[in-house]
């Protein structure tokens, strides 16, 4: 014969009373991974093995031979180091009250140069700004643990007394 213990939850409110206490603490995670991706995972795209990991788009052997000539690496999204300077200085960060969501804003000078693709014929460029923001699944799940353990830490820290346990 099985036994179990059963416990049921009983939640005082509407839907909307639950939505509005649990929308900022699931924004506040989502702020919290849009911080962490900032300051972890954007350096890496710098590195020398970011084309492979993140899938850039392929440079040409021009572009590739007068960037080693001239800047002496073959960092990709980097030419004189602007870029990456002003990608890393700041990200403000924004969430909207009615929805579960968070932006990350960034200001990069050569990100504003529209983007040709190669079938729009000679003068081709790679999209950098998609580059820029690629993410490979091992960081989404990351990002989406830090932004769970962030809202659950709220959640639980906040007394909320329309919830009450029935056993």
């Amino acid at each position: 014969m099985a036994y179990g213990l059963y416990i049921s939850l009983v939640e005082i409110g509407g839907p909307r009373a639950k939505l509005r206490a649990l929308l900022p603490a699931i924004n506040a995670g989502l702020k919290m991974a849009v911080k962490h991706w900032h300051r972890k995972f954007l350096p890496e795209h710098f590195k020398t093995s970011a084309s492979k990991k993140y899938g850039y788009a392929k440079r040409t052997r021009v572009y590739m031979l007068a960037k080693a000539k001239r800047k002496h690496h073959q960092k990709p999204l980097v030419w004189t180091g602007a870029l990456q300077t002003q990608l890393r200085r700041h990200i403000a960060v924004t969430s909207l009250k009615t929805k579960a969501s968070a932006k990350g804003k960034m200001f990069g000078r050569a990100l504003r140069f529209s983007s040709r693709t190669a079938e729009s014929g000679k003068g081709a460029m790679p999209n950098m700004k998609a580059e820029v923001k690629a993410t490979i699944e091992a960081e989404l799940k990351e990002l989406a643990r830090i932004t769970q353990t962030v809202a659950a830490g709220i959640m639980r820290r906040a007394k909320d007394k329309s919830t009450t346990l029935a056993a």
